[in-house]
């Protein structure tokens, strides 16, 4: 008999443990990008302990999934004939962690019904300290964690950066504006089970937070809550509440930009003459352009399989695929990046034609599906709140996924991690949703 208990006790623990190690995920994503990895790695290994049989596993698979594991195999292929083998193939056999972390994820959330509204709650809070803190920056012009703020340059742009919390690392607007859809999917799902209080904060956080990405100074985080809002127009069903809370959020915001002169200048007039450089048209700025060109000659030479995940970094320095006066030799060397700037044009030059096939794929497929269910469907009027959950997850993964804007490293750890959060809780919706059903 204590036998059979033991097993029993020690798999409730390590449920447990995983439920609260779940809701501080989002916070550590703020405060320790160390413990963000340490929560996906105690999950991953809790998940495999408890499921490593291919019956259980074959409930994680959505098609997705398996795509993701074909992509994985892709750049492991592309880390083996790279010239700088082992330090790609830290990266490449290392993202298998993400599409792990959503499986484990998805199988907590199954087992742990309450799960869904708390980590909803967790992030209401967790935004609206960052909001406070915000707030309490615009107006002491001092930050909370790293101290008093320094004007950088003429133009003050580096000094109208809010960070709050994230200190002296400029993500705040990314954080928010890329969680946003999973937020209210969230929040449509659990809105039945939400206190009058509750609800009213989740009002003021969603109006807020487009104010504090305005105020982050973050170019790609306001377009991204732009395009964002855009995609809301399609969204045909939702209640005449919401749309009135939509429309004057938006309306607020755009009042708002055309207040204050000094962030005006950064996300607008700024941008305009970056991607006006020199008498002509060029994408983003001129250090994005040579960038993409670099990349793109890196391409010409690569383009089945690419150089390597993570090594753009690397095979910029040489001077065959060097471009404009951005790229002059210095006295320790060449001026690079560590990336190109662009998530597709990263794949195809680190990974080739059969690495950014499958992102971009799924990129289009999610926009068609998006796109079906919004406009072209004759059934797009009878869609109901299941569906526009649905509509809010594609949402998500379509801003994860843009291909045409400027973006960070497609092997960022960080970016990653937000990204297979929001994969997790759709994993688990829609596998419920089809038992429901």
């Amino acid at each position: 008999m204590n036998t059979n208990l033991k097993p029993n006790i020690s798999y409730n623990k390590s449920i447990n443990l995983s439920y609260y190690l779940i809701l501080l995920f989002p916070v550590s994503l703020i405060f320790s990008k160390f413990i963000s990895e340490l929560i996906i790695f105690v999950l991953i290994f809790t998940f495999i302990k408890y499921n490593f049989s291919l019956s259980k596993l074959n409930f994680f698979l959505e098609p997705f999934g398996i795509l993701f594991l074909i992509f994985l195999v892709i750049i492991i292929s592309s880390s083996l004939f790279s010239e700088y083998k082992w330090f790609s193939l830290k990266k490449s056999l290392s993202f298998v962690r993400f599409i792990l972390f959503s499986f484990a994820l998805c199988w907590v959330l199954n087992l742990k019904k309450d799960l869904l509204l708390n980590l909803y709650k967790v992030l209401i809070i967790a935004q609206l300290f960052l909001i406070l803190g915000a707030i309490f920056e615009i107006i002491f012009d001092y930050n909370l964690i790293y101290g008093k703020k320094e004007v950088l340059n003429e133009y003050a742009r580096e000094s109208l950066k809010i960070s709050s919390f994230f200190g002296d690392e400029s993500i705040l607007g990314s954080y928010i504006s890329r969680l946003y859809p999973l937020l209210i999917a969230l929040f449509l799902i659990n809105i039945s089970k939400l206190d009058r209080n509750f609800k009213f904060l989740s009002y003021f956080i969603f109006i807020f937070s487009c104010f504090v990405v305005f105020f982050s100074g973050e170019r790609l985080s306001t377009f991204l809550l732009i395009s964002f809002f855009l995609c809301l127009i399609f969204i045909v069903r939702l209640n005449i509440k919401n749309n009135l809370i939509i429309f004057f959020s938006f309306l607020c915001v755009v009042l708002f930009f055309n207040s204050f002169d000094a962030q005006r200048e950064r996300l607008l007039n700024y941008t305009f003459k970056q991607i006006t450089a020199e008498d002509k048209l060029i994408f983003y700025t001129t250090e994005h352009n040579a960038h993409f060109v670099s990349a793109y000659k890196i391409f010409l030479d690569n383009k089945i399989i690419g150089i390597g995940p993570n090594t753009f970094r690397h095979e910029c320095k040489l001077k065959k695929y060097q471009s404009y006066d951005f790229f002059l030799k210095q006295s320790d060397g060449v001026t690079c990046s560590s990336h190109p700037h662009n998530f597709f044009i990263q794949l195809l030059s680190e990974t080739g034609i059969l690495g950014a096939i499958i992102p971009l794929g799924i990129f289009f497929f999610i926009l068609y599906k998006f796109l079906n269910r919004n406009i072209f469907s004759k059934n797009f009027k009878d869609q109901n709140s299941e569906e526009n959950v649905i509509n809010f997850f594609l949402i998500f993964f379509i801003l994860c996924l843009l291909p045409l804007t400027p973006n960070g490293n497609f092997f960022n750890n960080w970016l990653n991690m937000i990204t297979s959060l929001g994969f997790g809780v759709y994993l688990h919706y829609i596998k419920n949703l089809r038992y429901l059903r």
